[in-house]
């Protein structure tokens, strides 16, 4: 039978894969915006891309963290009021993750013609 620490760890290691999973996914979506837009003259392009660059960001952010909790022996009590407080954490961390994904995948089924418009420059790829 497996301890509670090889259990936690295995559930950290399957929420460190769907991280590192949507950070691939944002990445071919910054991709797409630079290769496909302006960026340089519309104000909506240039805020969905500095989006994309702090999801980006932050999912390496809370990746690494998620590497460095697997270590924490959850087999000794000292440690499960620190690892409750990390878990509810990353809990948050992967909501807003996953709010933000649900606002990415928008612009990548519609396009850039659906995101509202901020500045006067248009929305045409260029």
């Amino acid at each position: 039978m497996k301890s509670f620490h090889d259990y936690a760890s295995l559930k950290t290691t399957g929420q460190l894969v769907m991280d590192l999973g949507s950070i691939s996914t944002h990445i071919c979506a910054l991709v797409a915006l630079l290769r496909n837009y302006d960026v340089h003259n519309n104000l909506s392009t240039q805020v969905l891309l500095w989006v994309l660059v702090g999801t980006v960001v932050f999912q390496v952010l809370v990746a690494v963290g998620l590497y460095i909790f697997r270590t924490l022996d959850l087999n000794d009590e000292i440690n499960h009021r620190v690892a409750n407080r990390w878990n509810i954490a990353f809990f948050c961390s992967l909501f807003v993750i996953a709010v933000l994904e649900t606002f990415i995948g928008a612009f990548e089924k519609f396009g850039m013609d659906h995101v509202p418009m901020l500045g006067g420059n248009g929305t045409s790829p260029h």
